[in-house]
């Protein structure tokens, strides 16, 4: 008797920076269409761009601790974008949750290299970007 082909199971926590996108870069393990997952890619990219173009004063009122809260608690959409394609057929939930993880990231990479600069001492600041 043979058993009935798996259906995608969502990942029971979140993927990594680095898994996340070769995830993304095979447009969903290859299952995605790749015009959408290029554009999805895109997106994602361009809403990080933006976030940490104009988020620093935005960051600057919420805090550091804030600012990686708000990109933990959407950090978890990216892989859903691609689940939800993969096993509905749903192409929105993929654009919109990658522009959020987007922005969300800029928050992140803002709240990071802000917490980079400011903790070393003042002659070696800078000296732990290059490292």
């Amino acid at each position: 008797m043979s058993t009935p082909p798996q259906t995608p199971r969502p990942a029971s926590r979140p993927v990594p920076p680095d898994p996340s996108d070769a995830i993304s870069n095979l447009g969903g393990g290859g299952l995605s269409n790749p015009d959408l997952a290029n554009l999805a890619q895109s997106l994602n990219y361009a809403g990080t761009c933006l976030m940490t173009i104009v988020g620093g004063p935005l960051i600057n009122k919420i805090g550091i601790k804030y600012a990686c809260m708000v990109n933990a608690a959407t950090f978890w959409m990216s892989g859903t974008g691609f689940y939800v394609n993969i096993r509905y057929g749903v192409e929105w939930w993929l654009i919109v949750a990658k522009i959020i993880t987007g922005i969300t990231n800029g928050f992140l990479y803002v709240g990071e290299s802000t917490a980079m600069l400011t903790y070393p001492r003042a002659q070696d600041r800078g000296l732990y970007l290059s490292e």
